[in-house]
């Protein structure tokens, strides 16, 4: 007959491996479902790449990009006014800024200045891609010294996002990442929460 005895130093115990449990035994009621539907319908996938500075940056994905709602508040658009928008290839960086009308509430033709319309954009290859530190030691957008192929004059519906690259005025540039920057003065630094 064979004894067998256990050797702790010869087999290794195994770490059990916990998953959470998210099935739960709930009750969905007509309400309670209709509520689940509106918390979960802007689902956003998050991929987390390196930028050409070894950052990270967002997967580009067209979900990043699309406009947020129905009010002119949640438009990409709008969000250009105060944010900056930097794109990269696999070799390339590009920067989309708002280079339109000086938004002024107290303007008598306010409608025909403020109106999305009314904007123009700004496109361009940077020079060479920089770290967070130097580019807001630069400001966001970027001067023009540190843009190439620059476009200016960019009306809205000449800018168009697809699930891989943008159109400007009709020319494609493939994309792989993204990143969206406040806008800030020269010298200045990007908030903690940013």
């Amino acid at each position: 007959t064979i004894e067998l005895s256990g050797d702790p130093e010869r087999v290794k115990p195994s770490v059990p491996t916990f998953f959470p449990n998210v099935v739960e035994s709930v009750v969905n009621t007509r309400a309670s479902a209709a509520n689940q539907e509106r918390r979960g319908k802007l689902i956003q996938e998050v991929t987390i790449q390196y930028n050409l500075c070894n950052e990270p940056w967002l997967k580009y994905s067209i979900a990043s990009v699309c406009d947020q709602g129905f009010k002119r508040a949640d438009w990409t658009s709008a969000r250009l006014r105060t944010n900056t928008l930097y794109l990269e290839t696999h070799t390339q960086r590009f920067e989309l800024s708002y280079d339109g009308p000086v938004f002024d509430e107290e303007a008598e033709n306010y409608d025909e200045v403020n109106a999305p319309e009314a904007d123009v954009y700004r496109w361009g290859r940077c020079v060479q891609p920089r770290d967070l530190t130097e580019t807001a030691e630069l400001g966001v957008p970027l001067p023009k010294e540190e843009l190439v192929d620059v476009v200016t004059g960019i009306n809205w519906t000449e800018v168009g996002f697809g699930l891989n690259s943008v159109h400007i005025q009709g020319k494609e540039h493939k994309v792989v990442r993204l990143q969206w920057l406040p806008r800030i003065e020269p010298g200045g630094e990007f908030q903690a929460d940013e």
